[in-house]
C-alpha cells in the first residue's frame, strides 16, 4: 500500500473483529496444546502428540526442555495462569544438577531460547 498523505508511516495498527478471532483461535491451540502435553508429557524433554510418546534427552527425569520452551509463547499469549505453572516446575521441581549428556544447540534453542 501507499504510505498516507499526511507523512505519517507506519500507521498504528488497528484491531478488527477478524484479526481478534484469529487470535483467539490461536490462543485456544497454545491452551489446548499445552493441556495435553500436561496430561500426557508433564515433566519430559519431547513429547509427540500422535503418538502420546514423551522422552528425555539423557536417562534421568529429564530437564523439562518443553516446559522451559514453552514459557515465553505462554506469556505472550496472555496465558499467564499455564506460565505460573511452568515456572513453578521451573523453580521447584526441575534437576538442573543432573550429569546427563544433552546436545548443545537442542540445549541452545530450547531451554535457553525458551528463558529469553
Amino acid at each position: 500500500p501507499a504510505p498516507p498523505s499526511d507523512g505519517k508511516w507506519p500507521r498504528p495498527a488497528t484491531q478488527t473483529n477478524l484479526q481478534q478471532e484469529r487470535r483467539d483461535v490461536v490462543v485456544e491451540m497454545i491452551r489446548s496444546s499445552w493441556e495435553g502435553y500436561k496430561s500426557h508429557a508433564w515433566g519430559y524433554d519431547e513429547f509427540a502428540p500422535l503418538s502420546k510418546r514423551a522422552t528425555n534427552w539423557g536417562h534421568g527425569k529429564g530437564i523439562g526442555a518443553t516446559i522451559v520452551d514453552a514459557l515465553d509463547t505462554l506469556l505472550i499469549a496472555g496465558l499467564d495462569a499455564e506460565a505460573a505453572e511452568a515456572i513453578e516446575w521451573v523453580e521447584n521441581i526441575a534437576d538442573y544438577t543432573q550429569n546427563i549428556k544433552l546436545s548443545g544447540f537442542e540445549t541452545t534453542i530450547r531451554v535457553l531460547g525458551g528463558l529469553l
